[in-house]
């Protein structure tokens, strides 16, 4: 029962197709969430790609590996070879610190969600941590995306 699954699952192992398995933090609606996504964004990129292009090719994207979260989704996606902005340069600089904080926060609501006394004395309290947990892990997952992709730029403006 998906609404089951939805309330108990924590990650969701997705299999794309072609014998990838990705796994994604978080419950089956986030999981959904994400995926569609992906796809506007590789729609959206696709057509780009249409229009920028030479009319040559079949049309179809080369295959995107889907993202672990919607951290791209918001903001638009620069070339790979792109060099990064003094912006990203000090968004990168303090990425690290970010993630710890994202995951330590992260660790804090997943000792809470440990404790059975949560449970047994607030259980009215309990889907307030959870729906704290779910986001707190997109949040961790986002953050390291952006971190992946800001040093993929950072090494391919390198060298």
């Amino acid at each position: 029962d998906r609404y089951f699954l939805d309330r108990v699952a924590t990650h969701i192992l997705a299999f794309e197709g072609d014998g990838l398995v990705v796994p994604y933090a978080g419950n089956y609606e986030l999981y959904r969430t994400l995926k569609a996504a992906a796809q506007t964004e590789s729609d959206a990129a696709a057509k780009a790609a249409r229009a920028g292009g030479s009319g040559k090719g079949t049309g179809k994207s080369a295959t995107v590996p889907p993202p672990k979260s919607d951290a791209g989704a918001a903001s638009v996606a620069k070339p790979v070879g792109a060099k990064l902005s003094q912006k990203e340069k000090r968004e990168l600089d303090g990425m690290l610190e970010a993630v710890d904080a994202a995951e330590q926060v992260l660790a804090a609501l997943d000792a809470q969600l440990a404790d059975p006394t949560l449970y047994a004395e607030r259980p009215g309290e309990v889907r307030g941590i959870t729906d704290q947990q779910q986001a707190a892990s997109a949040k961790v997952e986002a953050l390291m995306a952006r971190w992946d992709e800001l040093e993929r730029r950072r090494a391919a403006s390198e060298g």
